[in-house]
């Protein structure tokens, strides 16, 4: 079984604290040269404060690498 490599990330927003975890390569098949990354956003203080995304303040996304990589980042300034 292969280790799991799972970025964590802090940041505040209009006076929320929230957790962003990447995982670049949740689905990886080298054969095919194809990535899936997993996105989850999280509202950890208040806990479950609505975003933008969600309503319930979590929110679990797959996303083609480009997409992240174009946006700058999973977490940008």
């Amino acid at each position: 079984m292969t280790e799991r490599n799972i970025r964590t990330y802090d940041l505040s927003w209009s006076g929320i604290q929230i957790e962003i975890y990447h995982e670049a390569d949740w689905f990886d098949d080298p054969k095919e040269n194809y990535k899936i990354p997993h996105l989850q956003i999280e509202s950890v203080s208040p806990a479950e404060a609505p975003l933008p995304m969600t309503e319930t303040g979590d929110r679990s996304h797959f996303t083609p690498p480009d997409d992240i990589e174009s946006a700058g980042g999973p977490v940008t300034s």
